[in-house]
């Protein structure tokens, strides 16, 4: 079986909405045109691209690129679904405009991703059964509201987060039902202490979206013994494109393609463009990710 995917990439290797000033000076239409040269399908949202449809629409088309996923925080863990069900279908509109069907959820309760002053493995953590069985219920409720409009709302486990290490990737799915999905990160799950090929074969089935990121094992290891905190790893290079680290992702793309995923590729790596040139990197994830599907026999299918 040959993966049927699409190729895209994350707008970080641009400009982050985690650290505004990293790629502050780029102008979207820039990151977007280098985007579509380098050969990406798509690409996913970004607080910095329009919030009107109809434009996003237009930019995303004049630049031939699909939307891959959107993106929405909301803080579950603290409150009602009622409470953040506005904010999640707000975002809808906007997946129409670009043709997404995914909508990414990141858990931003006592997150500590863009706290310079915290060492990122004081991340917050939910406590007991009662709180994950809540969490869980939640997430699960916002779920069903998504499908029911046509979208599937993939989780994200991230780095500084409630959801970062491979045993709350486990109870977060143990807690929900099917229609919560798995938006799985290659870099953040092996910064977290976790083998994403470990989380695939576990949760396959949850797995809806895929994050292509990688990283450069000695610049990890000064940020654990040197305590430093997510934005401190980030601008210091723990993070970089598939090809430039150390992760192998010719095997979790065997993975995938014996579990029959079918969706979206997207390349992904928070740096300061600075120091590592946006459309020079994403240039080399595309080239990496690129041959190793072709040792597979697959070929990313045009966006639709």
């Amino acid at each position: 079986m040959a993966l049927d995917v699409q190729l895209g990439v994350s707008p970080a290797s641009w400009m982050s909405d985690e650290l505004p000033w990293l790629g502050a000076e780029t102008p979207v239409p820039v990151a977007l045109s280098e985007a579509r040269r380098i050969g990406y399908q798509g690409i996913e949202l970004s607080g910095r691209f329009p919030q009107d449809p109809a434009a996003l629409r237009d930019l995303l088309a004049t630049h031939g690129l699909a939307c891959a996923a959107g993106r929405y925080h909301g803080q579950l863990s603290a409150r009602p679904v009622e409470e953040e069900l506005p904010g999640a279908l707000a975002q809808l509109p906007l997946l129409e405009a670009g043709g997404a069907r995914v909508l990414l959820y990141g858990e931003a309760r006592g997150s500590i991703r863009a706290r310079a002053e915290v060492p990122f493995f004081k991340r917050p953590c939910l406590r007991g059964d009662d709180a994950w069985r809540t969490f869980g219920e939640r997430l699960t409720a916002l779920a069903r509201q998504l499908l029911a409009r046509g979208v599937r709302l993939a989780c994200r486990h991230q780095v500084g987060t409630c959801l970062e290490a491979a045993e709350d990737v486990d109870r977060l799915v143990k807690a929900t039902g099917p229609e919560v999905g798995l938006a799985l990160d290659t870099a953040q799950a092996s910064l977290g202490g976790a083998d994403p090929l470990e989380l695939l074969e576990r949760h396959g089935d949850r797995v809806c979206h895929v994050h292509l990121s990688d990283l450069r094992p000695a610049v990890v290891r000064m940020a654990r013994n040197c305590r430093w905190s997510y934005p401190q790893a980030v601008l210091r290079g723990a993070l970089t494109v598939p090809g430039d680290g150390a992760l192998d992702f010719s095997r979790l793309l065997a993975a995938l393609d014996r579990l029959g995923y079918r969706g979206w590729l997207v390349v992904e790596a928070a740096q300061d463009p600075a120091v590592a040139p946006a459309h020079a990197f994403a240039e080399k994830g595309f080239r990496h990710v690129q041959d190793l599907l072709g040792q597979l026999g697959a070929r990313p299918r045009e966006a639709a």
